[in-house]
């Protein structure tokens, strides 16, 4: 049996070391302007607004970023809230797997939140929340209509 979690140890710390180039850089707590994304992009012609703050005084991952697909006459869109994966511990909003949606017309709102190895858990949830009430009611206050919601996270669940 030791010898079982010394091995599962050695591949965990094999991993880290090969991954690490994969860890999150801090994002700025200022929206940028809105970006004009080419029709090469992953994304198609869209328009990408980043690290935009869902609370008063976000810490520097409490913040979205906003895709929209090019307006084609005004009319409303559905819009995707994407919870990037990583089990609460770590990973970043661009691992958005679903960049294709916004060259078919949808919109992706991609959600950042505070890491559980910076506070605990219920946190994470608490965030995602604060986001998804923040990204709605601007939505409302600045006349942007969305023909539907839906939530979509990339979260595995694995075994000890």
């Amino acid at each position: 049996m030791k010898t079982i979690a010394f091995l599962r140890l050695i591949i965990a710390a094999a991993f880290l070391a090969a991954f690490g180039s994969f860890a999150q850089p801090v994002s700025s707590n200022v929206p940028s302007a809105a970006e004009v994304l080419p029709v090469s992009s992953p994304y198609g012609e869209a328009t990408v607004i980043r690290n935009i703050p869902y609370i008063a005084h976000p810490t520097p991952r409490q913040n979205f970023d906003l895709y929209l697909p090019r307006d084609k006459g005004g009319r409303p869109f559905p819009l995707v809230v994407w919870i990037h994966g990583g089990a609460w511990m770590m990973g970043i909003k661009e691992w958005d797997n679903v960049k294709y949606l916004v060259r078919h017309g949808y919109a992706i709102a991609s959600i950042d939140y505070r890491f559980s190895t910076e506070v605990s858990f219920p946190a994470q949830i608490q965030d995602c929340n604060a986001a998804l009430n923040f990204i709605l009611s601007q939505a409302i206050r600045c006349g942007r209509r969305f023909r539907r919601r839906t939530l979509g996270a990339a979260f595995g669940l694995g075994t000890p």
